[in-house]
């Protein structure tokens, strides 16, 4: 279970029978490998077709990252309806997310009506049809949920490391913080931050080479593992507000966070269980 878990208060939610149900999630990632804990209901794989989007994937980043939000045990949202974006050249790493299958993963979340997209991948380049990919996501009325990246290291933090997508103006970023509620050193930062959330040394779900089914667990640490328990959050207020807009529901969770200090370091802060009545209090605009 990760620690974010505690912080978001997320028990509050689902001592309220409060899971995530009937919320439409996509993982846009390596791929998502049938899991004793996760209950995969759809996908597509856009880099070649002619394979499931859940079998004989090499990198098990989204199944990681699939476990944050999905686990039947630990998920942020457990009943979420889960559905797996498979866009990698399946070479081993998922430095192999090509952008032509981003835009095709994107369109395939439009075309299947996903409440919401997570991806937790970055690349410092970016290009036009990416870009409008992702602002034609948005439009469509997905909330898109995107890692801040992990490339701070050594670099002050005047100096924002935040990346493509994590930092398009109509995505939502989430920073990695540690169990101190400190920003995590190698954890993005800058003004197009949203939230905080507790990724460092996350027990998840995780692939199995040797088995069709696999109920393996790993640990592992960065804005991969933060991003999708933000993204959880979001799906647990739109099951406890089923007619709000995704923007009034942002605001609810902008309005509810735990401020934690510099936005530039950890955005609105920690979103979690709703104790103040929604204000009209709009997020801060990103900077294009």
């Amino acid at each position: 279970m990760t620690y974010a878990y505690d912080f978001m208060e997320v028990k509050k939610f689902h001592d309220q029978g409060i899971k995530g149900q009937g919320v439409k999630v996509a993982v846009m990632d390596t791929g998502i490998q049938k899991h004793e804990d996760l209950n995969v209901i759809g996908g597509y794989n856009a880099y070649n077709s002619n394979i499931p989007y859940d079998s004989d994937i090499a990198h098990g980043h989204g199944t990681r990252v699939a476990g944050i939000i999905g686990s039947s045990k630990n998920g942020i949202a457990p009943e979420c309806d889960l559905y797996a974006i498979r866009i990698d050249n399946n070479t081993g790493s998922n430095g192999g997310l090509r952008f032509n299958e981003q835009v095709k993963g994107i369109n395939w979340a439009i075309d299947n009506d996903i409440d919401v997209l997570i991806c937790s991948i970055s690349s410092t380049y970016d290009t036009i049809e990416r870009r409008m990919a992702f602002s034609n996501a948005y439009y469509a009325g997905i909330a898109i949920f995107c890692s801040a990246n992990n490339r701070q290291g050594n670099f002050g933090t005047g100096l924002s490391r935040m990346f493509y997508p994590g930092n398009y103006p109509f995505v939502v970023s989430s920073g990695n913080i540690t169990r101190d509620k400190k920003k995590y050193g190698s954890s993005s930062v800058g003004n197009q931050l949203n939230f905080s959330s507790g990724g460092v040394n996350v027990n998840t779900t995780t692939n199995d080479p040797n088995s069709e089914i696999s109920n393996k667990y790993t640990n592992g640490t960065g804005t991969s593992y933060s991003n999708p328990a933000v993204a959880g959050v979001y799906c647990l207020y739109k099951n406890m507000y089923p007619n709000d807009s995704r923007e009034k529901l942002l605001e609810r969770m902008y309005v509810n966070a735990e401020k934690l200090g510099d936005p530039r370091l950890y955005g609105a802060g920690i979103p979690k269980y709703p104790s103040i009545e929604y204000e009209n209090i709009s997020m801060k605009r990103k900077e294009l």
